[in-house]
């Protein structure tokens, strides 16, 4: 063992590499010693603080599995139904035992994405020739008629109760189908640009669309634009950004918008209307909403994946990075956790309250495409080589670390200990700072 200003390294004698993760500080360390059971490791910085760490940690097992027909990856809302769409063809896998369900859907150019009903139950697939299908995932039948559009469709949603499925393409226009038949529900709805990407509020009663450099906001119900288009402006240029990422918070009261040169702003997700001042992020490329709704991660140009409050629109703890470019991430069903997967073939886990790392790295067979959760206890990773790996976390979950548990108690009982191991009482603005981090927001300093 090392200890160093860059933390504190385990090595295998044998092969004179890490054995083990590095054991980060928050000031550099200048010793640090092995238990006489070598189960603990004890460290000291010139912060004056020790540390002790486990030296073993709980660690996740695997299974892997060589896919017959690899392919684009997209997880069920349930977890249960893996589909993987290769050129103009989709099959659906059951996600645990990895076997075939249905039969091919065939299209009739290449698939662009694909989209799932709430329940999972339904399916929907888009394409570069105009076309979008329905199907259902547990025989691979076609449901109603074939949606049509001029030019490519970018993207496909269902409402929140299924009854609709919205679309948007290169032809400038959003629209609206009866997902019971494919029928056309009212007139398109018009832009300046190709529909890039578009979201659903919670309540199913709003569209917010993504064309360049602006999102506009419209009633599902009727096809009408809700307020006037929305725009985020550099800061040096004061011209409109182009926009790489749009979603709605959990209640469908805010909409973020975020842009590839790094502003953001938070609008009203009712009026459209703008939300308090502009929010620095560093350049987006895309991103994902937890399913709490409280936070979201986004991916930027600088290759690190990042967490924001969907609250104050502040940064939640540091910047989550591998060694090379992160290709997936994605939240845990129940938002505690982010997976993420990289270049470097290992797949990580990191508490999305705090953005601490939760064990060791996983290692794969190669670089990691796509990272799912099927539920909180088990994730599934699709990599490069077409093998797909199932991780079993439940020994991850059974523990929490050491820092969080100490935050946790700090927060639980507004006192915290001194040097000389006297309890007192922390500072209301302290403990709302506390607070906030624990609950997935870090408040300004």
């Amino acid at each position: 063992m090392t200890a160093s200003w860059d933390g504190t390294r385990i090595w295998d004698v044998a092969t004179q590499e890490i054995a083990d993760r590095v054991l980060e500080e928050e000031a550099a360390a200048f010793c640090g010693v092995f238990s006489p059971d070598g189960r603990s490791i004890l460290t000291a910085s010139i912060d004056k603080s020790v540390r002790v760490w486990d030296a073993a940690p709980p660690r996740a097992s695997a299974s892997s599995t060589v896919l017959s027909e690899p392919g684009q990856g997209y997880l069920s809302p349930d977890g249960k139904r893996l589909v993987l769409i290769n050129g103009n063809r989709a099959i659906v896998l059951d996600s645990v035992r990895k076997n075939r369900i249905g039969r091919a859907m065939l299209m009739g150019s290449t698939c662009n994405g694909c989209a799932f009903s709430r329940d999972g139950e339904r399916l929907v697939t888009y394409c570069q020739d105009g076309s979008t299908r329905q199907w259902y995932t547990e025989t691979g039948e076609q449901i109603g008629s074939i949606m049509w559009q001029d030019g490519s469709v970018a993207c496909a949603a269902y409402s929140p109760d299924g009854s609709k499925v919205v679309t948007g393409g290169s032809d400038g226009t959003a629209r609206r189908w009866d997902a019971l038949d494919g029928s056309p529900i009212g007139d398109p709805m018009f832009h300046h640009g190709s529909v890039y990407y578009l979201v659903i509020s919670p309540d199913g009663r709003r569209l917010a669309t993504m064309t360049g450099t602006l999102v506009k906001l419209w009633d599902i119900g009727t096809g009408t634009q809700i307020g006037k288009n929305m725009f985020v402006y550099q800061k040096r240029t004061e011209e409109p950004a182009y926009i790489q990422y749009v979603t709605f918070g959990k209640d469908g009261s805010k909409l973020l918008v975020a842009c590839y040169t790094g502003e953001a702003r938070m609008w009203d997700g009712f009026t459209g209307k703008p939300i308090g001042q502009p929010i620095d992020m560093v350049r987006v490329w895309n991103g994902k909403l937890s399913p709490t709704g409280e936070s979201v991660a986004t991916y930027g140009l600088d290759l690190k994946v990042r967490l924001w409050s969907m609250r104050n629109g502040l940064a939640i703890g540091k910047p989550i990075s591998h060694e090379g470019r992160v290709h997936d991430y994605r939240y845990s069903p129940d938002g505690s956790w982010l997976i993420t997967g990289g270049q470097d073939k290992t797949v990580r886990l990191w508490d999305a309250a705090t953005v601490e790392p939760i064990g060791l790295p996983l290692k794969c067979d190669s670089s990691i495409e796509r990272v799912f959760f099927i539920d909180i206890y088990t994730a599934l990773v699709l990599t490069e080589s077409g093998s797909i790996w199932t991780w079993d976390l439940s020994s991850l979950r059974n523990s929490e670390s050491a820092e969080r548990l100490a935050l946790r108690m700090t927060v639980a009982t507004h006192r915290r200990m001194d040097a000389a191991g006297l309890l007192y009482f922390i500072p209301l603005a302290e403990w709302r700072s506390l607070a906030d981090r624990l609950a997935g927001g870090k408040a300004p300093q």
